[in-house]
């Protein structure tokens, strides 16, 4: 999936006001999207958690989606709207496809 099919699968799930996780592969990184009742509240990938991690896996490229069952996490990691989170130009990568960006998670 491209980007734009992931923003869209947000949106839809957003628009459909369920809770439930979201899985994205792509080659060498898995993240989660968590929604309750349509709104992200919660991201991670291999290396990073909340909204560096939303960012993050809204510029992936040939992702695989998937709804699956993930225990859920105890605090909130995403406090604003994705659509906040993925102001950049779909054109514009800062990330590869791994997912690396500049804010880690502490090993």
């Amino acid at each position: 999936m491209a980007p734009e099919e992931i923003a869209l699968a947000l949106r839809q799930a957003a628009k459909s006001c369920i809770s439930t996780v979201m899985r994205a592969e792509i080659p060498g990184n898995v993240g989660y999207v968590f929604f309750r009742e349509g709104e992200v509240v919660h991201a991670t990938t291999l290396e990073l958690e909340g909204e560096d991690a939303l960012r993050a896996i809204l510029r992936w490229r040939k992702a695989s989606l998937a709804f699956c069952e993930r225990l859920w996490p105890n605090v909130r990691s995403v406090m604003r709207p994705w659509t906040e989170l993925d102001s950049r130009p779909f054109g514009e990568s800062l990330l590869d496809d791994a997912g690396a960006e500049s804010r880690r998670l502490p090993a």
